[in-house]
């Protein structure tokens, strides 16, 4: 299928343009760990916290790494030492196991935190290829927020003379 200009291809179950197919694809691991935190307080399950902890270890091999001041080659090479190696198998473990129990006995928030981890772990991980890939995106996130903040406000203005003003 083309529309002239861009050929497209499906990746999955989603159209995609293939002027971005060696596009690699991350995901936030921020928001991986933080669903999981929200399993454990507010889905008062216990089972989420070891995965909180195993993604908080990966958060502080990053952290190490800054404080040390590796270069992309260092981190990379870093990065695919055994000890996230191992890392991985417990994380890939513990998420298998976990999947495989009946998920009727599970909270929501559980339930999401757990799909989101097996929906999107190739992604969550892209990370761990390249010495310059961030293992997040919340920089990106700060810097957009006045933006998108202004531009959710802009939904209220109440008519066209509120936005005129607004925008004076």
């Amino acid at each position: 299928m083309s529309d002239g200009y861009n050929a497209y291809v499906f990746i999955g179950d989603e159209l995609k343009s293939s002027q971005f197919k060696d596009t690699v694809h991350q995901v936030c691991m921020s928001h991986a760990k933080n669903k999981f935190v929200k399993a454990s307080n507010q889905g008062g399950e216990q089972r989420a916290e070891r995965f909180s902890d195993i993604l908080k270890e990966f958060f502080m091999s990053e952290r190490k790494y800054d404080d040390d001041g590796l270069t992309p080659e260092e981190r990379f090479r870093e990065r695919q030492s055994l000890e996230t190696k191992e890392l991985l198998i417990e994380l890939r473990g513990l998420l298998d196991s976990e999947l495989s129990k009946d998920s009727g006995f599970r909270s929501r928030y559980y339930t999401e935190a757990l799909d989101y981890l097996n929906r999107f772990w190739k992604e969550i991980f892209a990370y761990l290829k390249d010495g310059e890939f961030p293992i997040d995106n919340n920089l990106a996130e700060r810097t957009i927020r006045k933006l998108t903040t202004g531009r959710n406000n802009s939904l209220h203005y109440g008519s066209d003379v509120g936005a005129e003003i607004a925008t004076t």
